[in-house]
């Protein structure tokens, strides 16, 4: 979503505090907070003041040897503010490509990688270590489909021949299935459907999530949105 796998870069704060400040993630601003959010090159480091993590990817496809093509995750206070973003297109694996429906999908392409991307050994190096400390101080890590981003950056992991990976599917918090059970939907033979990521979103906020849907960034604010909104409701 957002600038289609186009607002690539990496984010730590230093210091916390927004700048300019950002929408409130209870107000559904999702074009707005992309928008405002200023990438700056910097290491992967878990910011004071941080309360949960949103994490979204997009891959190469969706078999046992896609690999991870993006990687976006927001560090969010309590006050349900993004104070920062990491968000980068990474260079492919050898002998794995893209599929021609997932290039269909998020529009990365090989060129935009070759282009903008990095090699991800180094990255997920960096994101492991963050994702220790935060497991260790027990702050929510939140994807919508937590098993299939949990299995993308397994795979990657194990594609790239990275010796640790701490993050499973355990660590994470799940909004899809977490919220299946206050789902008013129902499919063609009448059992209750889960949400997808736009559809939660219309349930919390009564109208679509402005942005181009399936770039990692603007899928972040969006489940970042949907989960501040379910916390309010306690929901989660």
């Amino acid at each position: 979503m957002g600038k289609r796998a186009g607002q690539q870069g990496v984010t730590a704060c230093a210091q916390p505090s927004p700048q300019p400040r950002l929408s409130h993630l209870l107000d559904g601003d999702v074009r707005g907070i992309v928008a405002l959010l200023r990438p700056k090159q910097a290491a992967v480091t878990l910011p004071p003041g941080t309360a949960y993590l949103v994490l979204d990817t997009e891959t190469t496809g969706r078999s046992n040897r896609a690999v991870v093509c993006q990687m976006a995750m927001a560090f969010v206070n309590a006050d349900h503010e993004i104070l920062c973003m990491y968000n980068k297109i990474w260079k492919l694996p050898r002998g794995r490509f893209m599929s021609k429906g997932s290039m269909k999908v998020h529009g990365i392409t090989p060129l935009r990688i070759r282009e903008r991307g990095v090699w991800p050994t180094a990255e997920m190096t960096q994101l492991d270590q963050t994702f220790q400390v935060a497991i260790a101080a027990k702050l929510p890590i939140v994807a919508f489909n937590a098993s299939f981003d949990s299995r993308m950056l397994r795979q990657t992991a194990d594609a790239l021949g990275l010796r640790r990976w701490t993050l499973e599917l355990r660590h994470l918090t799940c909004t899809c299935s977490r919220s299946r059970m206050h789902s008013d939907l129902r499919n063609v033979k009448g059992a209750r459907k889960g949400f997808t990521n736009e559809e939660l979103y219309f349930k919390f906020f009564k109208r679509p999530p402005d942005g181009d849907l399936h770039d990692a960034a603007t899928d972040v604010v969006v489940t970042a949105c949907t989960y501040a909104m379910g916390r309010q409701k306690r929901w989660w």
